[in-house]
């Protein structure tokens, strides 16, 4: 039977995505949506799908002191833990090749931290009082010379 890695599309994320992609997010769905919208006029947003559905995304972007900053992964709870994330990381590091890069993930998110750690990231801040009690943690990987 086919990985389902192998199965999936990345693709660049419509609007009409908007919905399924807010579906996949935590946290306040309000602030997500609003963030989703305003970030296909600047931000990459690429869709992970399977058998015609979204069941991960990420956006990201070089506004980060002009470095890629990934703003937001999302992976769908039904299809967590089988590499979907670990390859959307891997695509967004594909389109900054020779690059460091940059993602942040709360204190209280341990399995992204530990996915970040496995993909060769390094912890590299945080920031205290975005969320109150949950300190956002930075990583950065050297610049990917594939």
């Amino acid at each position: 039977m086919p990985d389902l890695i192998e199965q999936l599309t990345i693709r660049s994320a419509l609007r009409s995505d908007v919905d399924a992609i807010v579906r996949i997010s935590t946290g306040p769905v309000a602030d997500k949506r609003a963030f989703i919208i305003a970030s296909f006029a600047r931000r990459t947003v690429l869709a992970a799908t399977y058998a015609q559905r979204i069941v991960g995304y990420i956006i990201w972007d070089r506004e980060f002191f002009g470095r890629p900053f990934v703003w937001l992964l999302g992976v769908d709870p039904s299809y967590r833990r089988r590499g979907i994330a670990a390859h959307l990381i891997r695509v967004f590091e594909s389109h900054c090749l020779g690059e460091a890069l940059f993602v942040s993930t709360n204190s209280s998110n341990a399995p992204m931290q530990a996915l970040l750690t496995s993909l060769g990231f390094a912890r590299s801040g945080q920031v205290d009082n975005l969320d109150p009690g949950d300190p956002e943690i930075f990583f950065h990987k050297a610049a990917v010379a594939w």
